[in-house]
């Protein structure tokens, strides 16, 4: 979920968080950065399973950094744990101050297990870089601010490696969608859209000694899949009876010819909700309302393994494969709706 200031909902609290998984197993948790998931006290991740909060309840556009006295937004807070701290920080020392409480943490838990979820707010708008990054890359800011988070990921492994962590920690990279207004070669589209470039993220992981390293692997996997992942190496028990839509990947970390653990992706509208597109292996078929910018029309299929671009669209030469995977969407798209959970009601004020 994307929510903005003054949200009158949140992360519903009889959820289960992927921090609550692991504090089931003894994990100490934190959570530095933005949050997304509601700015009422309730809703706050000290509240969903963190121990500790240092960070923006939303992204860094969402305050007042142009001084405009008519923004509708309150001024940006920065909070350590359900207190704010400051309002309108500076932007250009976050990336620096995250990485600070981040190598904090991991030294204060060492010789107990911990997760610690860090969603940088750079590169998001308005970008900004510390001193020792601005101006110094050939990319301008956007430049700068990639080559201080990729510092940052840089103090964090190195204190995992001094501390002697390492082989015993589970480091993953990724990010929440593709570029923001900004082309995503070989892909097609961009930040909301449904085309692979709006859709398509990186993803690394380091775990010495169970992930072999320089390999790849090119099955379909999510975000939504870490919660399961997570709770199968730590050994933590999920409620059979609460469904959700992740798999448990672990098999693709370490095995070397693993079998698939999804076959099938669901492409959501952002505003809606609204299921958009399926894709089964190859073959990606928009089903929802689309236009040029946000998706095809209806009925468009392409096959991503020939054409990774989304340029050509084989529908009429494919009728078979448009009437099972539009079969398959209209199942999914079903199953999802009757066990839809709601969103958690603002309670205080």
């Amino acid at each position: 979920g994307v929510l903005f200031p003054n949200a009158k909902i949140g992360l519903n609290l009889s959820e289960t968080t992927v921090a609550e998984v692991l504090k089931s197993k003894g994990y100490a948790t934190m959570c530095i950065g933005k949050w997304h998931l509601g700015d009422a006290k309730q809703f706050l991740p000290i509240h969903q399973g963190f121990d500790e909060y240092f960070g923006l309840p939303y992204s860094n556009d969402m305050g007042q950094f142009r001084n405009n006295p008519k923004s509708a937004y309150p001024p940006l807070p920065l909070y350590r744990g359900e207190t704010v701290i400051e309002t309108e920080p500076d932007q250009s020392q976050l990336t620096r101050r995250y990485t600070e409480e981040a190598v904090k943490f991991i030294k204060a838990k060492r010789d107990q297990p911990f997760f610690l979820y860090l969603p940088h707010t750079m590169i998001h708008y308005p970008m900004a870089a510390s001193e020792n990054f601005k101006d110094k890359s050939k990319s301008g800011l956007l430049g700068d601010t990639i080559e201080e988070i990729d510092w940052s990921v840089g103090q964090i492994l190195t204190a995992l490696d001094e501390l002697k962590l390492a082989d015993n920690t589970l480091v993953i990279f990724t990010s929440d969608n593709g570029p923001d207004r900004r082309p995503a070669p070989p892909f097609r589209g961009s930040k909301t859209t449904n085309f692979e470039g709006g859709v398509r993220e990186p993803c690394l992981m380091r775990w010495p000694g169970k992930i072999p390293a320089g390999t790849t692997c090119d099955q379909i996997l999510g975000n939504i899949d870490l919660l399961p992942t997570f709770a199968k190496i730590s050994g933590a028990e999920l409620d059979p009876a609460r469904l959700i839509d992740g798999k448990d990947i672990s098999p693709l970390l370490t095995e070397a010819s693993p079998a698939a653990v999804r076959d099938t992706h669901l492409y959501f509208s952002g505003g809606e909700s609204k299921l958009v597109a399926i894709r089964q292996g190859e073959w990606k078929l928009f089903i929802g309302a689309g236009n040029a910018k946000a998706g095809a029309a209806p009925g468009t299929l392409y096959n991503l393994k020939s054409d990774i671009g989304e340029t050509t669209a084989v529908a009429s030469a494919h009728p078979d494969i448009v009437a099972r995977l539009k079969d398959e969407a209209e199942k999914r798209d079903a199953e999802i709706l009757a066990h839809k959970r709601p969103a958690g009601k603002l309670t205080e004020p």
